[in-house]
């Protein structure tokens, strides 16, 4: 090697990126995808008219992203009835009887009143399924998705889907087909207000075998649960180890108080810090800012959304990854966070909750109103 003077100087001085020549590569890795190797097959879902006369109906070709929605529609149906039907067969090896306890017998039989339909809600500018839909709006689910029912059966012939306008067509897992690049106009219709209304108000209701008996369980997701509590302090969680409360504006000013009072001796400083940590023990309380230290709890604050009501409690418990909070007189108020609800969005929604509680309350408070629809709409947007 030897230097080359001005190399660098003409190198720096380029308009514009030379082609390294990748579009073989690209073309490669496309063909790879689409060819199949020796014996492999693929298989589509499809819908047949079920309402045409003629023997030889073509089968319409579903958008190859409607896969994972319905492969997961139909796994968890049948999960769900293999639960059951094993809890029943041991009810049934230890009683006798296959009716179960009064109250797992009535999600039971909600289970098989509701069992035999399943609605999803697809998105189709995302091209995926609508999970979250207790944090959806109407009007988002009307102008950017579809909603359709999947007619669940043991038989694979008997699978059917219903469009939007009510049509029926046999579900079908067909080889041989080319899926189609957009969503077939036979059954992309704008859902209706009802059906969004019962799309909303259903999700997250369907009965789960694994409830027990005698407990009021609702589940929203496998990976967020959310719970409010009566204002009863027998029943309130308030003192349990691993909540971090975020402290009050009074609880804050009297501690940068502490910090500036320059006449304080240092003994009485010790012994308050002392009583103080003392205290903090013995209700199980973390008196340290684990929860103002959180990113979307500095991300609220920096943009205005933390102020809370007198009185009202602010925590979080990182390890079962849960905010909370509460209003006087009314419910506490918890939202986890998970694969479908950020962090941040857990912290707005709780807030938001007081928020409406305080408002309730107080009708004439313009202020309180005027924060909650700044939260509002972060949580909506988050």
């Amino acid at each position: 090697m030897k230097r080359t003077p001005g190399a660098m100087r003409e190198l720096l001085s380029l308009t514009s990126l030379p082609d390294v020549g990748d579009e073989r590569e690209k073309q490669l890795v496309e063909q790879a995808g689409e060819t199949l190797l020796p014996g492999e097959s693929v298989s589509h879902w499809c819908v047949v008219d079920l309402g045409s006369a003629s023997s030889d109906t073509k089968p319409i070709p579903l958008p190859d992203w409607f896969k994972i929605p319905v492969d997961r529609t139909i796994s968890i149906w049948k999960k769900e009835r293999d639960e059951w039907e094993l809890r029943r067969a041991k009810r049934f090896a230890s009683t006798g009887s296959y009716t179960l306890t009064k109250s797992a017998e009535e999600k039971y039989q909600a289970w098989l009143h509701h069992a035999s339909t399943r609605r999803i809600v697809l998105n189709k500018e995302r091209q995926s399924q609508v999970l979250n839909l207790h944090n959806k709006s109407s009007k988002f689910i009307r102008s950017k998705c579809i909603v359709l029912h999947l007619e669940m059966s043991e038989d694979p012939a008997a699978l059917k889907m219903r469009a939007g306008n009510g049509k029926v067509f046999r579900l079908a897992l067909m080889q041989g087909l080319q899926p189609s690049k957009d969503i077939p106009k036979e059954i992309d219709f704008q859902p209706g207000a009802q059906e969004v209304q019962d799309a909303i108000q259903d999700h997250g209701e369907d009965a789960n075998p694994d409830d027990e008996g005698d407990e009021d369980h609702d589940e929203k997701h496998p990976a967020e649960k959310d719970f409010e509590i009566n204002d009863s302090e027998d029943i309130i969680p308030q003192d349990l180890d691993g909540w971090h409360w975020a402290f009050s504006d009074s609880e804050s000013e009297a501690e940068n108080q502490d910090v500036h009072d320059k006449t304080a001796k240092k003994s009485t400083a010790d012994t308050e810090h002392a009583e103080e940590t003392q205290k903090g023990k013995a209700s199980g309380i973390q008196r340290h800012r684990v929860a103002e230290e959180r990113e979307e709890y500095i991300e609220c604050l920096a943009a205005g959304l933390l102020i809370k009501p007198a009185g009202s409690t602010l925590g979080v418990h990182p390890g079962s990854c849960t905010w909370r909070a509460s209003y006087p007189g009314s419910k506490h108020y918890g939202r986890s966070w998970g694969t479908n609800r950020t962090p941040k969005k857990a912290l707005l929604e709780v807030l938001k909750l007081i928020l409406q509680d305080h408002v309730n309350a107080n009708k004439g408070d313009k202020l309180a109103k005027g924060q909650l629809a700044r939260v509002t709409k972060a949580w909506t947007e988050a």
